[in-house]
């Protein structure tokens, strides 16, 4: 009868399996089932069975089982720390890279709230050199039943619906910021002649369009 030269469990004829499986040089050595899978995951490079069998190494006096399953756990070490480094030095490009995209998002947002504005066809001090294109900028925002129910009470007192008109400027702000966006995409950096469209939809939906020509100006010397 065989005993695990692991865990020092005996064993049966069919139940032992000779390390000579993982290693020609232990061919003379033995282990149970389930030491068996733990010896097959380190030769493997998994980690999870490190501890056990660090505890197995301080104990065991078996020199040349020792020495095995030594440079099995210092392999283990050597790719886990590889591992972590590449992982760590996977997370470090990522931040460089969201870093830039958040600097390059803040220098667009600079460059299109800079675009000018003007429901009029010029610009004092500037020149119009370019013409882009007709471009718009849309947003539709829900009334709510709530918003209904107030506005018709406060058209039935003679008063006016102060949360239409929020919605209505908040629509109106987020259609001049998309129009500013078109205009960034046409290449322009002024938007003449804008002209406001409100459009009412069902469902208690309000939507508001804007629109303008995409231009390019420069400053008069």
């Amino acid at each position: 009868m065989e005993k695990c030269c692991v865990c020092g469990k005996k064993m049966g004829m069919f139940e032992a399996s000779p390390l000579g499986i993982f290693n020609k040089s232990l061919s003379s050595y033995y282990v149970c089932g389930k030491c068996a899978v733990k010896v097959k995951s380190l030769e493997q490079g998994h980690s999870d069975f490190m501890d056990e069998f660090e505890e197995i190494i301080a104990k065991t006096d078996d020199d040349t089982l020792k020495k095995h399953l030594i440079s099995l756990c210092e392999k283990i070490d050597s790719e886990e720390l590889e591992r972590k480094r590449r992982e760590e030095e996977k997370k470090r490009q990522e931040k460089i890279v969201q870093e830039k995209e958040v600097e390059l998002k803040r220098k667009i947002r600079e460059i299109i709230n800079g675009i000018l504005l003007t429901t009029g066809y010029n610009f004092e001090g500037y020149k119009i050199i370019q013409y882009k294109d007709i471009i718009s900028g849309e947003c539709v925002l829900g009334t709510g039943f709530l918003s209904e129910l107030t506005a018709s009470l406060s058209d039935f007192a003679g008063t006016q619906s102060a949360q239409f008109s929020n919605k209505l400027k908040v629509a109106k702000g987020q259609a001049l910021t998309r129009l500013r966006e078109s205009c960034y995409l046409q290449s322009g950096n002024a938007i003449i002649g804008i002209d406001f469209d409100y459009v009412t939809f069902a469902n208690n939906m309000v939507g508001v369009i804007a629109t303008g020509t995409a231009v390019v100006i420069e400053k008069l010397d």
